[in-house]
């Protein structure tokens, strides 16, 4: 590994809760004109932004939310208490249960590049794909443990994106082994 330290910033924190019944999207774009988006030909869901929010929630009929655009866990749950409270404070419905992180989006920078060939013949014991024609560079799937897997796509560049992990501390465990086998695979350029 090169002797400059790695940098590694959460770009996107994928969440979802749900309401205790189903919305009617066309009611809900009229309640609220300013925060709802909700066009039927193009999505089949409402996008939920108020001003303070920091990303964006779909509302789907059945009452299941997807949050995104936050940069971190609180964050996104910040999101999910504004909507709440605004849906509840109309009438609309309330949210049930707490919000469950699904995703954290990654990126991580190595400050040096990668030999993407030397990775995928020297890394042991971990899949990865490659197809140059296709996309620019690896898709390495680590498994933690059992129940945890962590996706990475690893870029000549020396830049990673880390995908499929709930917590920090799964990030950080995740990111810690794929730095440690490249280091091993001596992969960097």
């Amino acid at each position: 590994m090169p002797k400059n330290r790695f940098s590694l910033e959460i770009v996107n924190v994928v969440a979802t809760a749900s309401l205790d019944r189903p919305v009617d999207l066309a009611i809900l774009r009229k309640q609220f004109p300013r925060d709802v988006e909700y066009d039927p030909d193009v999505y089949f869901a409402a996008y939920f932004k108020a001003k303070r929010m920091r990303g964006k929630i779909s509302i789907f009929p059945s009452g299941k939310l997807i949050s995104v655009g936050t940069k971190s866990e609180k964050e996104a749950q910040r999101d999910f208490f504004l909507m709440a409270r605004s849906l509840e404070y109309a009438g609309i419905a309330r949210m049930k249960g707490q919000p469950q992180i699904q995703n954290l989006v990654a990126i991580i920078d190595v400050r040096t590049q990668f030999n993407l060939e030397n990775m995928i013949d020297n890394i042991e014991g971990t899949k990865i794909l490659s197809e140059p024609e296709m996309f620019p560079g690896a898709i390495v799937y680590l498994k933690l443990t059992k129940n945890v897997k962590a996706t990475f796509l690893v870029f000549r560049s020396g830049k990673i994106v880390s995908l499929g992990l709930k917590n920090r501390e799964q990030l950080s465990s995740a990111v810690r082994s794929l730095l440690s086998k490249l280091k091993k695979a001596n992969v960097y350029a």
